[in-house]
């Protein structure tokens, strides 16, 4: 099973957050609380097919019984009204390639909790084959994101993916 020790998650979360925010002008933001560490990232987007904005609401947090990192998400309307994952879909941040496997993911589920940090619903992405072709590979939380971002319109490129890779080794 894929799992990542909270050590490495922490480690790994402070060079990812730092690259995201130089390479991709994204402030995201890390908090590092006695065991508990967390980014969140927040953006107003403007949607320009319909004239009109949402705000994007991003947050990776650690999940000691998975022992992975899990990516939190929210939509909100410009008025604050929580956004479905229909409402999501529709307007045009994600790519549509990929909306069938938001809707009926295959390696994941979506689900609605309270989020760790607020007393507030957030969607989050929990996978649930990691057991499956996992037999020695080690965690990269840049891997993870990359693959969950796309679900919610956010692009990393490989030039940062270089970047992190460098700085993981020159951090050991």
């Amino acid at each position: 099973m894929l799992t990542v020790s909270y050590d490495s998650y922490v480690f790994q979360l402070k060079r990812l957050t730092h690259i995201l925010t130089n390479y991709h002008a994204q402030t995201w933001r890390n908090f590092d609380e006695t065991d508990h560490a967390y980014a969140t990232l927040s953006q107003t987007i403007n949607l320009w097919r319909t004239q009109s904005k949402v705000k994007r609401c991003i947050e990776i947090h650690y999940d000691k019984d998975l022992e992975l990192p899990l990516v939190w998400f929210n939509f909100y309307s410009i008025d604050g009204k929580r956004l479905s994952i229909d409402e999501i879909t529709e307007i045009g941040v994600i790519p549509s390639a990929l909306i069938p496997h938001l809707k009926e993911p295959v390696n994941f589920e979506v689900i609605s909790k309270n989020n760790p940090e607020k007393n507030e619903q957030f969607y989050c992405f929990v996978p649930t084959k990691t057991c499956e072709n996992q037999e020695g590979k080690e965690f990269s939380l840049v891997n993870w994101l990359y693959f969950f971002s796309q679900f919610i319109g956010i692009n990393i490129d490989v030039e940062m993916v270089t970047e992190f890779v460098d700085s993981w080794y020159d951090g050991i």
